[in-house]
């Protein structure tokens, strides 16, 4: 079937079933700098994410890693995992929270979120909506929103 043969055309499910899927993804690391918020001995972490997962074959997944700047070794302190939670076309907030944690030590570590964005389609599709989005994380302590 040729791409001209279904552009602009709605495909049922059916056909898009019997279509050959690509994976395309994204994987973004961002930086976690010592700020205000991240220095508390005790309690909870909380990462809340806003992102977009509409459920379609798409995914946003985070983890938040800790690299020891003597030996490399790097460890995952927490993971965000969008298919955990129900799927919106648009925007969501939602949170995961450590159980135990040790405080964060900038002096012997570094810290960041890798966030890696899938989506499956159609080899064979229009450009359009329904990625996976990922607008912010916020690391704090665990609090109630007031």
């Amino acid at each position: 079937m040729a791409f001209s043969e279904i552009q602009g055309t709605q495909l049922s499910a059916g056909r898009v079933s019997r279509l050959q899927l690509q994976t395309v993804q994204a994987v973004i690391r961002y930086n976690v700098t010592a700020a205000d918020g991240l220095f508390f001995d005790s309690g909870p972490l909380c990462m809340f994410v806003r992102f977009r997962d509409n459920g379609n074959r798409a995914r946003v997944f985070l983890r938040l890693l800790k690299l020891n700047l003597e030996d490399g070794a790097t460890e995952t302190v927490l993971t965000f995992d969008s298919n955990s939670f129900a799927p919106q076309a648009d925007f969501q907030v939602n949170s995961v929270t450590t159980t135990n944690r040790a405080p964060f030590d900038f002096s012997h570590n570094a810290y960041y979120v890798e966030a890696t964005l899938t989506k499956q389609q159609p080899i064979v599709t229009a450009i359009g909506g329904g990625r996976p989005a990922l607008a912010v994380v916020v690391l704090r302590q665990c609090n109630p929103i007031t």
